[in-house]
């Protein structure tokens, strides 16, 4: 950097080397906009126009800053939410649920003991003798009386029709390591092929690993709440599994498959679409370009991946 005049070293001591280092940034970037012979008054004055622009930039930074973070988080949740409605769910009465919300139970609240649960919905030409509904398969530590067995199965449906509406028609109970035969080697550590398992517990090849089957049939339920619920796009969906997307249920973001120049008008803050716009969208070149929709198409691309990084 070469030497500027007017930043007297005498003055070093009186500062720490960092506020040191940005005087001496501050002068070499206003040297470089100005001519170097000024008048004292002249050049003072142009330093606080100078100092105002860059405390005005700071200020525009910081609240882009916060709109960047902002948008990270939206379009995260926003892509979680995609997950979620496009993952294992199941329609019971029109209403819409998770298989991961139905099995996530707080065994803490209804009883003592901490069951591994897994959830599978009926299939209507075997479920001949109850209504639609889901068998929950749950794997005990070790075996115990049949009464309390039916007290557990009796807590657990009632968890499942305050909570979720769900009739229960089957309560499967397992001998431990049953589930883990069955764990999805290419999903996570928790996944179950629920459905092998139920399909063996129909055809009997579960066998004496039933400790013991809770039934309720359909004139049973009398106690059947109806859930509360998320209205959405002419679907229903049960408020209890959905409520960690409750917001953002009605514009999930599909990162595989997305209207990438409506995410970048609608979604991205005006003021990121005009800066970002004026720096990398060269308007010459658009306006020279044959193909003027895929150089801006490529150009908002890189532009959207940069925010969405972070």
């Amino acid at each position: 950097m070469k030497a500027i005049q007017t930043l007297y070293v005498n003055y070093k001591t009186v500062f720490t080397n960092e506020e040191w280092s940005k005087i001496t940034i501050f002068e070499h970037q206003f040297w470089k906009k100005n001519g170097t012979e000024l008048e004292y008054e002249e050049s003072l004055r142009r330093k606080k126009t100078f100092l105002l622009k860059l405390k005005q930039a700071a200020d525009v930074g910081k609240k882009l800053s916060f709109d960047g973070s902002r948008l990270i988080y939206e379009n995260q949740r926003r892509r979680e939410a995609s997950e979620v409605i496009n993952g294992e769910t199941l329609t019971l009465h029109g209403i819409t649920h998770t298989y991961d919300g139905i099995t996530k139970i707080d065994f803490n609240d209804i009883i003592s003991n901490e069951y591994t649960v897994v959830a599978a919905e009926c299939i209507e030409s075997l479920c001949i003798d109850h209504s639609h509904g889901i068998h929950i398969f749950v794997e005990v530590e070790s075996a115990t009386d049949f009464q309390t067995y039916d007290d557990h199965a009796t807590l657990l449906r009632s968890n499942m029709h305050k909570k979720h509406g769900v009739v229960v028609p089957e309560i499967i109970f397992m001998e431990e390591n049953t589930l883990s035969t069955y764990n999805c080697k290419n999903c996570s550590l928790s996944a179950v092929h629920k459905f092998h398992i139920r399909d063996d517990y129909f055809s009997k090849k579960l066998g004496d690993k039933v400790l013991y089957v809770s039934r309720e049939l359909e004139e049973s339920y009398t106690d059947i709440f109806t859930p509360d619920t998320i209205d959405c796009n002419d679907l229903i969906y049960c408020e209890h599994c959905f409520r960690g997307i409750a917001g953002y249920i009605d514009r999930p973001l599909n990162w595989r498959h997305f209207d990438l120049l409506k995410e970048w008008y609608v979604e991205v803050p005006l003021e990121f679409q005009i800066i970002l716009g004026s720096l990398f969208i060269n308007k010459e070149s658009l306006r020279r370009s044959d193909e003027g929709d895929n150089y801006l198409y490529s150009k908002t691309g890189r532009l959207f991946a940069l925010l969405d990084s972070g």
